[in-house]
């Protein structure tokens, strides 16, 4: 997903939420705030691209 999202001109990404591959991250150099880290992987992924969030009671909206 990081590699995607780097392709597509994120420039970084918050999640509220825990990830997983902290070492692949850390050697793209790709910014990521999230809430943990977690080995565990999910049985299904579930992509919302540009909605707005609301992260740590602050609203965030994808920039048109």
């Amino acid at each position: 997903m990081t590699r995607y999202a780097m392709s597509r001109g994120c420039a970084g990404f918050v999640v509220d939420g825990s990830i997983r591959d902290v070492g692949v991250i850390k050697e793209l150099d790709f910014p990521v705030f999230a809430r943990g880290v977690s080995p565990m992987g999910l049985t299904r992924t579930v992509r919302r691209d540009q909605c707005a969030i609301a992260c740590g009671g602050v609203l965030v909206k994808p920039v048109s």
